[in-house]
Formats: structure tokens, C-alpha cells, sequence
């Protein structure tokens, strides 16, 4: 990739966090183990860690997405700074995606704070207003969809009509079974997984046969 690539990710923003300790004992409460806490982190999540990885292979990464009035979204503006990605998220009703991990030599347990992402008026408005600056000043798009709400069928046309305009590609990694709202990507790139939610029969082995005809069925 080159260093002067300008890349557009617009997707669900969500902030990773850890804690991580030791155990020694289980709870007289129940029977689950007491993790002793030591360390404690956190990182891009979502979309968010897809423009980290962009900024990591030396490209710009511009990011856009919906995060809430907390300190979850104040971790995610501080950490976008520290590497270098140039960040116009918008406020949402809703909190911010947060996913907190405790670990103790492996994952135990996984909290999810999150709610549906819905647009407000106000939202739309914000993201409507910078989009056409932003796709013009970009080289591609990439569309980080995890089905949390931010790409939805009223904002998706907006982004492919300004892509269009401008005469940028758009990549998408889907989290959809039904793409007729990515009508107008340049490239998909969904998993095994993915892929076979898009088949009535709801799943395809990892065989070159089935992907082929699957990819061949969304045409």
C-alpha cells in the first residue's frame, strides 16, 4: 500500500477492552473463578481496528462511525491520535460499542455493552454534511460492517452515490445475508461464514467448488 494512500473506513466503531489477573481460588458466590486483576488495557475495536491496521501499513487512515457521549469514545478519539488516524466520528444517542474481555491465561468471560446503533436527525445530518468532502479527498473506501447499525439501508446509498460521483472504489467486508444494499461495491469480502449466509441452505464447507458457486449465485 502506498504511504500516500488515503483510505476512507466507515463502519461500527468499537473500543476493546481487557482485564487480565490470575486465579487462585473459586467464589464462595458461585462456582466461577476470582480473578485477581493485574493489568488492564484497551484497543480499536470494529472498524475502528480496521483504520489501525490501515495506519499501520503506512496509508492515512480516515475514519468515520458512531460512537456515544462517554468515556469509551474518549479512549477511542485519544487512541485514533496516538496513531495517526484522522478521525470525524459522530455522536449517537446510543453508548459506545464497548467489549470488555477477562482473561486469566485464556478468555473466560466477554461483557457486551452495546445497544442498536440508530441515526438521530442530528447524526445524519453531521455525517451527510462531511461525507462528500471526504470520499472527493480519499483514494478507496472500505466499509467495515458488523451489523451494529452505522452502515444502514438509508445511509449505505449515500455513501455509494457519493463514491460514484467522486469515481471511487468501494471494498465492503458484509455482515448482511441479503447485499443488495452493497449494490455498487467493487469488491466483498466476506468469509466462510459470510458467504453462506447469503445461500438459502444457510452455510457452505470450505470447498473451492461450493465458494465458486455461491460468489456465482450474486451476480
Amino acid at each position: 500500500m502506498s504511504p500516500a494512500s488515503r483510505i476512507l473506513i466507515i463502519g461500527d466503531v468499537m473500543l476493546d477492552q481487557y482485564v487480565s489477573g490470575s486465579v487462585s481460588r473459586i467464589s464462595p458466590e458461585a462456582p466461577v473463578p476470582v480473578v485477581k486483576v493485574e493489568k488492564e488495557w484497551s484497543t480499536l475495536g470494529g472498524a475502528a481496528n480496521v483504520a489501525a491496521n490501515v495506519a499501520s501499513l503506512g496509508a492515512q487512515a480516515v475514519l468515520i462511525g458512531l460512537v456515544g457521549d462517554d468515556v469509551s469514545s474518549a479512549s477511542i478519539q485519544e487512541k485514533c491520535a496516538e496513531q495517526g488516524i484522522e478521525q470525524h466520528l459522530v455522536q449517537s444517542v446510543q453508548p459506545t460499542i464497548t467489549k470488555t474481555r477477562i482473561v486469566s491465561g485464556q478468555q473466560i468471560v466477554r461483557v457486551d455493552r452495546e445497544e442498536e446503533l440508530v441515526w438521530s436527525a442530528k447524526a445524519k445530518a453531521q455525517f451527510e454534511s462531511r461525507l462528500n468532502s471526504l470520499v472527493k479527498a480519499c483514494d478507496i473506501i472500505l466499509l467495515s460492517d458488523y451489523a451494529k447499525g452505522t452502515l444502514s439501508d438509508e445511509v449505505l446509498p449515500w455513501i455509494f452515490s457519493a463514491a460514484k460521483e467522486n469515481g471511487k472504489r468501494v471494498l465492503v467486508d458484509p455482515k448482511r445475508e441479503d447485499w443488495t444494499s452493497y449494490k455498487g461495491a467493487f469488491l466483498v469480502t466476506p468469509n466462510l461464514l459470510e458467504l453462506g449466509m447469503t445461500q438459502d441452505e444457510h452455510g457452505i464447507s470450505n470447498d473451492d467448488n461450493q465458494v465458486v458457486n455461491a460468489c456465482n449465485s450474486l451476480r
